[in-house]
């Protein structure tokens, strides 16, 4: 039996028609997520981590969602544990098999959560000495700029036709240049280099890159001011402390405020999905331009459950999904992106991994 007729059995006829109403509103144009409520969960993890009070989407009172962990989980949790949003988009919302649990009507309106997650420096496992980290990425940044895949990335950025008056740039979960980059016996983040001479693009090269993309576009544009913001709740206090010296601004220590800053000036760097950033994007502004995975995968063919999409359940009764993405289209991601230009990304950059490769594009808005 598939997947879908087996989660339509195991449904009610209240929670169908409970779907029914979620959905409805949804085609009304209400916002999943706006600024002031990604500000509002930033400001509320600060203030008391231990809970979050969520706004549902359709207007209603709070709803207080505690502490998601156990008791044993909470003793036995590392010293640097970060409380995160987890953001609940159309998938949850109006997909009435994206759960087996039972659909609670005083959830059923929520579009986030919260979790917990360990902060990088847990897998450092050590004390990095704050001027030699620093020494060391400016040592990697040179070696970036000076690197063929930097030319490349420079030439792009020189011809694309890319809108005037772009004033930031944010990083959103590019990863924690120190946890993938330094060797275990040595304090020297540089770049892994294969046979062909390419540098594998870690997570430090992305934050260098950024501060090419911000070089070049001030050159092109005469906007030296440009600003750098970076959002990844997993930044260790070492990467803090380095990419504030080379001239990042570190927001959304929640993973939300970060979206927060995106506005129609805004060129967003978003590497590879970790949530879905487009759904959260075309909610709240058009930037400037927008740099992510490529997307090929529509509504309809993201989630095929005739073709067993569903690999199994997490213990709280969330899906677990054969080889889909973390952002896939939805029908207001699919609009939004009527109003952007595609570009592919330069070429396929490597990983630690041969076998994987990462297929890149540039979104361009098109102004009339």
């Amino acid at each position: 039996m598939s997947n879908m007729l087996q989660l339509l059995r195991n449904r009610t006829d209240a929670e169908v028609a409970l779907v029914a109403q979620v959905s409805d509103l949804y085609d009304t144009g209400r916002l999943l997520w706006t600024r002031e409520i990604l500000r509002d969960i930033e400001n509320q993890l600060d203030i008391h981590p231990e809970y979050l009070d969520v706004q549902p989407f359709n207007g209603g009172p709070r709803v207080r969602v505690p502490d998601p962990r156990t008791e044993e989980e909470r003793r036995t949790a590392p010293r640097c544990t970060n409380p995160i949003v987890r953001f609940l988009g159309h998938r949850r919302l109006i997909d009435p098999m994206s759960t087996n649990k039972r659909l609670d009507p005083g959830q059923i309106y929520n579009t986030y959560t919260f979790r917990y997650m360990a902060c990088a420096d847990v897998d450092l496992g050590r004390e990095l000495n704050p001027h030699c980290a620093i020494r060391d990425f400016q040592h990697m940044r040179d070696q970036w700029q000076a690197s063929l895949k930097c030319m490349e990335l420079k030439c792009v950025f020189r011809n694309l036709p890319i809108p005037k008056g772009i004033d930031k740039i944010l990083c959103l979960g590019l990863g924690d240049i120190q946890k993938y980059d330094i060797p275990r016996d040595t304090i020297c983040p540089v770049p892994v280099w294969n046979m062909e001479g390419l540098a594998e693009f870690s997570p430090a090269v992305q934050h260098a890159a950024a501060m090419t993309m911000r070089d070049v576009l001030a050159e092109r544009f005469g906007t030296p001011d440009i600003q750098l913001l970076a959002q990844d709740p997993i930044y260790s206090q070492i990467s803090q402390t380095v990419l504030t010296h080379m001239g990042f601004q570190i927001v959304g220590r929640h993973g939300a405020g970060g979206f927060a800053e995106i506005d129609d000036n805004t060129l967003v760097f978003n590497y590879r999905d970790v949530v879905n950033n487009r759904e959260i994007i075309a909610e709240i502004a058009r930037p400037a331009v927008v740099i992510t995975e490529w997307d090929d995968q529509g509504p309809g063919s993201t989630i095929d459950y005739d073709r067993d999409a569903i690999a199994g359940y997490t213990p709280d009764g969330q899906p677990i999904f054969r080889g889909l993405r973390w952002d896939y289209s939805t029908p207001r991601t699919l609009l939004w992106q009527e109003s952007y230009k595609q570009f592919a990304w330069p070429e396929c950059y490597t990983t630690r991994d041969p076998s994987i490769r990462w297929r890149g594009m540039i979104l361009v808005r098109v102004d009339s």
